[in-house]
């Protein structure tokens, strides 16, 4: 008697210990099934060795979102990003050094340390895919500022107090990036970068020129950061074809006198914040402001902050 109550017992235990879940399946004897942490798809399935591609991972049944943990290689993977509820994670692909001309590919291991709640019994933690590294991973710009003009929205022109900001589709060696190979045509200035290698900036050493036309141009002597592929050209001016060394566009300045008082170019954007108060620049671009705006007194148009203040100078 004492057996069978024993036997019991331990029959119970078990069919609490495998949980009684959704996300598990009843075998024949009436106990919960393991399931196996299977990778459903992986996007892209191709990246460069340049490293920074946002990689999406969708698995068939989920992992709580700190438990689990990626391996490109021999590289354990930081910062996953997870959404458990919808089984789907995201990490940055890290740079691989792969030699040859061809994709390459390379072990993906996705592990998960624990369920997502009690309810959930593995079979099988962890699963691997394989992540394509392509060597060829030009650089290509993005124009950010000043953009190339098209049409009466830009009809009074660029700031003549504007820099030139270009952001690369892959980080690039800063060496190779020159006032030969990065500028304003027939303008001397500076040239700086933002730490993740792709935002460059160019800021002419003096006040541009009213009313005249400027061209930017970013060259082939431009490098990727890790493989020193040339840059892809991609641009031209007028949307035409683009030259076989060079990426380049013109934009003109507005007219002295044109316009409102502003605050300055659209990318000063990225600062203004509620409630906040601003320096009133006149048309004339001197860096004297005449005045002062709120947040609620500027308006976005034609790539430009303009004040609305009542009573600015013109």
């Amino acid at each position: 008697m004492r057996v069978r109550m024993a036997v019991m017992a331990l029959s119970g235990l078990a069919m609490v210990a495998a949980g009684c879940g959704s996300d598990t399946t009843t075998s024949s004897t009436g106990t919960a099934a393991p399931k196996d942490f299977k990778i459903k798809s992986i996007n892209p399935s191709t990246v460069y060795i340049e490293g920074q591609d946002t990689v999406t991972l969708t698995t068939e049944n989920g992992c709580g979102k700190d438990k689990i943990s990626v391996k490109v290689g021999d590289i354990p993977v930081t910062g996953v990003q997870g959404d458990a509820t919808n089984n789907i994670y995201t990490f940055t692909a890290p740079a691989k050094d792969v030699t040859g001309e061809t994709p390459v590919p390379v072990p993906v291991h996705v592990e998960c340390s624990a369920p997502p709640d009690t309810s959930f019994v593995y079979g099988k933690k962890a699963d691997d895919a394989v992540l394509n590294y392509d060597p060829k991973a030009e650089p290509a710009p993005t124009i950010k500022t000043p953009s190339p003009l098209g049409g009466d929205a830009h009809a009074n022109g660029i700031s003549v107090l504007a820099q030139m900001v270009v952001v690369f589709t892959r980080a690039v060696d800063p060496a190779t990036v020159t006032k030969d190979t990065f500028g304003i045509t027939g303008i001397t200035g500076t040239i700086s970068h933002e730490a993740d290698n792709k935002t460059f900036r160019f800021k002419p050493d003096q006040q541009l020129v009213y009313g005249t036309q400027y061209t930017c141009f970013v060259t082939t002597g431009v490098q990727s950061a890790k493989s020193h592929k040339a840059l892809k050209p991609t641009i031209a001016p007028g949307n035409g074809t683009p030259a076989a060394d060079r990426d380049s566009w013109t934009f003109t300045t507005r007219c002295e006198g044109c316009g409102n008082p502003w605050l300055g170019d659209i990318s000063a954007a990225a600062g203004i914040s509620s409630g906040g108060s601003y320096k009133l620049f006149s048309v004339t671009g001197q860096p004297t402001p005449v005045g002062e705006a709120t947040n609620e007194q500027y308006k976005l148009q034609s790539g430009f902050i303009y004040a609305t203040a009542p009573g600015a100078q013109q």
